[in-house]
């Protein structure tokens, strides 16, 4: 019986079974009764702004580019009567290559396509890549640079001999036509300089081909102000002719620390305003241009732009965008924080539309969540976990994350539960508690919450364990309610066994040792990865307060890397054994296989697990949410938002008889003519494939399972739960 089951279950897979890829998911999200536009574009933190048209429907759409990770995040323009609605589109993201600290879109050679200008593979240094179309698809190439002899794939000045054009990692310069004379320049601020540097295009001056960028140092001190030595302010010079304090210096003072530029025509008289952003100021500053496009002097400052509307004001350094968000043919302003540590996480990507000209602007602000509104965010450093909640046999999900940062330097962190309130196949969600367990104001500091569900004390039913990350230390409920019933959470245990691991702990539960008693594995901000062998009993979960091992797996190389800091296991299992997918610091994933006990190095089976990138210190999670029989993947990321994706990844089939040990499910009667009942689950999704492979029956069962309309015949029934299915043969007679 067992052998002609196994063939019969072989002949089943090889009908039913199909190959999944990495594509992104859209997964419904909703807040009440309303539905969240893009919930799995990923969070915004530090992003900057450009318009392309992705689709070629002649309407502006918005390129992304977020510092925090250096993502590429489309949105496709869907707004009518210029509406501001936006799609996200991940299947744009391909086309661009690797960016770095900053991104802007700039047609340089005026051939209709936007080219790339962004930090270099070298640091402090800006890269070209010039965009071109092959029968309406857009690619990118790196240009190369050679200027007698010197050669490089960044771009260069000739001062005495030929040098990079510099801009600090952390800044974001000008790039545009300055000077009006129908090239791009650059303008930025030197290394240890408290004044902006002109870098002139001489493209158009010289007659030289339009795909060519020469530039000369114009001067050393535009607009003829200076960043003040001692705070946030600005110093302006007296007159047109003179740099602040000097005329044109030949050297530098020692000031510059952070700074962001943009400059516009705002009061329309034909030359290039300023706005500045500075690292220790929660404004953006404006300097008017009382010059002409030839010569800049920045004359006049307001410190507290846009003075006419609500001015900008968020936890510190901030930068200004100018792009046309509704697409009515005027530039509006975006203003958010470009800081990648202490930003404002919340309520910080302020949107002023211009209710002005093209000419002259007039910016109202509309929203301080421009885009963020419509994801899931947590602010930063998302961490999520699947957990059924309610016991109906659809996937939960339970987020953790960083939290938010006011003007004051306030901090506050908290949880997020989203019940699925969908079907079997289709899974949606819905916030059903905006601060789940009450974090948001916990009676002592917390910082960024890392959740992870699983049975801890093998007792059938799941229990929660939450990281923080100042101490490292381990918040613990265990659930109470028993296998078969929603989650009801004991009173929490903190810190749970006093473990000391260090700062950043990410918990997964796991039966590494297979006594059907979850263990721990914790990842930190160190390159370790703790073992904690449960020691304890069915029901009773106990750990030592020291790490069975500290270097579980053997997974980290020798010496300390950056990159695979704040790692994040998550431990499960497909059929070749069990598993563990590792999010870094670095963003990549990696997956190992031979989890054991044994002090045996682990198997990589990838370093780059599906060539995802989500941004850095990725969180990762699995479970079949649609009943496919393949895990899907939810990452969490350090922008505080999330990501869907398929996978390849096969959950964990037992194929049983009869009179198989392994049965978590019974059947029976089996023979049956009209109903068969299943003991073991109460309600669970089934389905039924007849001989050939093919799906006759499918759907969410309680206790029973109606089969009269089927012929008599031989079939397979495949449950789905926890992460893994069960087969059984089923036998109909009629």
């Amino acid at each position: 019986m067992k052998i002609y089951l196994a063939f019969f279950i072989a002949i089943f897979i090889l009908h039913s079974g199909f190959s999944q890829d990495f594509s992104p998911l859209e997964i419904p999200f909703f807040k009440g009764n309303s539905s969240i536009r893009n919930p799995v574009a990923g969070g915004l933190k530090n992003p900057q702004f450009s318009n392309i048209d992705f689709n070629n429907d002649g309407k502006k759409d918005l390129f992304i580019f977020d510092r925090e990770g250096d993502v590429i995040i489309p949105f496709l323009y869907t707004g009518l009567n210029h509406s501001v609605e936006y799609r996200y589109a991940p299947e744009y993201e391909h086309i661009f290559p690797v960016l770095r600290n900053f991104t802007f879109l700039v047609d340089f050679n005026n051939d209709g396509i936007e080219d790339i200008f962004t930090g270099g593979a070298v640091p402090t240094t800006i890269e070209v890549h010039r965009g071109k179309k092959t029968q309406g698809a857009l690619s990118y190439e790196l240009m190369e640079f050679n200027f007698s002899g010197s050669v490089g794939d960044f771009l260069q000045v000739f001062l005495g001999n030929y040098t990079q054009i510099y801009c600090s990692s952390i800044d974001i310069p000008a790039i545009t036509d300055v000077d009006y004379d129908g090239d791009v320049d650059i303008l930025t601020f030197e290394a240890g300089s408290d004044k902006i540097s002109f870098y002139e295009n001489m493209t158009k001056d010289e007659n030289l081909t339009s795909d060519t960028l020469k530039f000369i140092l114009n001067t050393k001190c535009w607009g003829g102000f200076k960043e003040d030595e001692f705070s946030s302010d600005v110093n302006l010079s007296n007159s047109i002719n003179d740099c602040y304090n000097f005329k044109e210096p030949n050297k530098d003072e020692t000031r510059h620390s952070g700074s962001t530029i943009l400059i516009i025509d705002a009061d329309g008289d034909g030359d290039k305003d300023l706005l500045l952003g500075d690292l220790t100021n929660e404004n953006i500053k404006f300097l008017k241009n009382g010059g002409n496009p030839q010569k800049a002097w920045l004359n006049e400052v307001d410190h507290t732009f846009p003075s006419t509307d609500v001015a900008a004001k968020m936890q510190v350094f901030l930068a200004a965008f100018s792009v046309d968000v509704n697409n009515d043919g005027k530039n509006d302003l975006i203003i958010c924080p470009n800081d990648r540590n202490d930003s404002e996480r919340t309520n910080h990507i302020w949107l002023y539309l211009n209710e002005g000209s093209s000419t002259i602007p007039d910016y109202k602000l509309k929203t301080k969540s421009f885009l963020v509104n419509d994801m899931i965010s947590l602010g930063a450093s998302s961490h999520p976990t699947f957990i059924d909640y309610n016991d109906d046999g659809l996937m939960d999900i339970i987020i953790g994350g960083n939290g938010s940062i006011s003007v004051d330097g306030t901090k506050k962190t908290w949880m997020e539960l989203y019940i699925n309130s969908g079907t079997a196949t289709h899974p949606e969600y819905i916030l059903e508690n905006g601060d789940f367990l009450g974090f948001y104001n916990f009676a002592q500091p917390i910082i960024r919450l890392a959740p992870s569900a699983g049975d801890i004390d093998g007792d059938g039913d799941t229990d929660l364990l939450v990281g923080e990350f100042l101490k490292g230390q381990i918040f613990y409920y265990k659930n109470k309610a028993g296998k078969g019933n929603p989650v009801e959470f004991e009173t929490r245990i903190f810190p749970y066994k006093n473990f000391f691991i260090g700062n950043a702990s990410k918990p997964t539960i796991g039966d590494v040792n297979g006594d059907g008693l979850g263990d721990l594995i914790i990842g930190e901000t160190n390159n370790e990865l703790n073992y904690f062998e449960n020691v304890g009993s069915i029901g009773n979960a106990d750990f030592n307060t020291s790490p069975t091992t500290t270097d579980f797996g053997e997974i980290f190389p020798a010496g300390s890397s950056y990159y695979l800091e704040n790692g994040a296991p998550f431990i499960f299992e497909d059929n070749e054994g069990l598993k563990m997918l590792f999010g870094t610091q670095g963003g990549e994933m990696y997956l190992f296989s031979d989890i054991n006990d044994d002090n045996r190095t682990f198997a990589t089976e990838s370093v780059k697990f599906g060539n995802i990138k989500t941004g850095i210190r990725t969180i990762p999670t699995m479970a079949d949410i649609d009943k496919d029989g393949y895990y899907e993947l939810l990452i969490g990321n350090e922008r505080g938002g999330i990501n869907f994706f398929n996978t390849p990844l096969k959950l964990k089939t037992v194929s049983t008889s009869e009179n198989s040990n392994q049965n978590q499910i019974e059947v029976f009667p089996n023979p049956t003519s009209n109903t068969c009942y299943f003991y073991g689950q109460k309600s669970l999704y089934a389905n039924i494939f007849d001989i050939n492979g093919k799906k006759v029956k499918s759907g969410y069962f309680t206790e029973e399972i109606e089969v009269g309309d089927l012929i008599s015949g031989i079939y397979v029934l495949q449950f789905y739960f926890e992460n893994k299915s069960e087969v059984h043969k089923l036998v109909v007679t009629k």
